[in-house]
């Protein structure tokens, strides 16, 4: 696979836009792929990002995806973390990080400011950036389902992340109570947590 991905990188596939590497059983990417101009759609759904613990994907840290890239999915990656440059990927407008074992994510998602659809069901997260519903405005669907979020007060914060409340705690009294009023951009909010 290492010899197919190196590849990739050549003249000749230097038009792609939609690539699905899904299933291969991947544990890095070459450095060479991410300087592919034109790639717009990567699924990258059950391989093995994250076997290795390396969070710091140099494919990501090439101009040319950067500047690029639409639609990402690490789903299905045994990650325990998110790789250290994602707030890079700034024409990002779909992520898909789900089924994997995030406890939080990075602050600096925040970066992503043309996010329009972030999934993260199916993780292990207990908090969530507190600023990410105020300062990314694009976001318009946010899947968090099936995390095992500590319940506590609103108020309540651990490190840099706010604790997320229980469903009870979201109605939308307790949710006017405490003033948060920028949620209304949010169009599709998945929250669905089973005991």
């Amino acid at each position: 696979m290492t010899y197919f991905l190196e590849k990739l990188t050549t003249t000749n596939f230097q038009n792609l836009t939609h690539i699905n590497l899904s299933n291969n059983k991947i544990t890095n990417l070459p450095k060479n792929f991410g300087t592919l101009p034109c790639i717009q759609w990567l699924d990258l759904s059950y391989n093995r990002l994250g076997i290795r613990g390396q969070y710091k994907w140099l494919w990501i840290e090439q101009f040319a995806i950067q500047k690029s890239l639409i639609f990402l999915n690490i789903s299905y990656n045994l990650l325990k973390e998110l790789p250290v440059y994602i707030d890079k990927l700034r024409t990002l407008r779909e992520l898909k990080i789900s089924h994997n074992m995030l406890q939080r994510l990075p602050k600096r998602i925040i970066n992503l400011k043309n996010l329009e659809i972030l999934d993260v069901s199916y993780n292990w997260l207990l908090y969530l950036p507190p600023t990410l519903f105020f300062v990314n405005r694009c976001l318009r669907t946010l899947d968090i389902s099936m995390n095992p979020f500590l319940s506590t007060d609103l108020h309540y914060t651990v490190g840099e992340y706010n604790v997320i409340p229980s469903l009870i705690e979201l109605s939308s009294n307790i949710l006017l109570n405490h003033r948060f009023v920028a949620v209304t951009f949010i169009y599709y909010f998945h929250l669905r947590y089973f005991y």
